[in-house]
């Protein structure tokens, strides 16, 4: 029997030309990830981006446009809806390595968040869906549009 579609969220958190990530380091594998989890019950995407990222990088922020929506098989083999928002944080904020309350203490895979070079993340999935959409959203700071 088929497992139930998880629906997740990530965070595009951009500081002029560098991207927020979180390194992951799990038991058989290591990475750069965009702030980001899964959407719990009650709650609206735009939600759990700002739980996610508060509680990854222990920033509060302003939801953006919805920068890509993509559908994907995960590495456990589940069918995943991502979701991924630009997300706004004022510009003197510092972030600082949260935890995943879900895991135990000795069980926590969030090692470190720090801002990355754009240029060097070209290959990064995540990053790559979001990078076309980065002219739009000059557009949205310049509208004096609040999102």
């Amino acid at each position: 029997m088929r497992r139930p579609v998880v629906v997740r969220v990530c965070a595009v958190i951009l500081r002029g030309t560098r991207v927020l990530m979180v390194r992951h380091v799990e038991e058989r594998r290591e990475f750069w990830t965009l702030p980001g989890g899964g959407v719990e019950a009650g709650e609206t995407p735009a939600q759990a981006v700002l739980r996610e990222v508060a509680e990854e990088t222990r920033l509060a922020g302003t939801v953006g446009p919805v920068l890509y929506e993509r559908a994907y098989r995960s590495v456990d083999d589940r069918d995943v809806l991502e979701t991924c928002f630009l997300v706004e944080v004022p510009p003197d904020a510092r972030p600082e390595k949260g935890f995943d309350p879900e895991l135990a203490d000795d069980a926590q895979v969030i090692r470190q968040v720090g801002w990355r070079d754009l240029s060097l993340l070209a290959e990064d999935r995540q990053v790559s869906l979001a990078l076309p959409h980065r002219d739009r959203l000059s557009v949205y700071r310049d509208s004096g549009l609040e999102f």
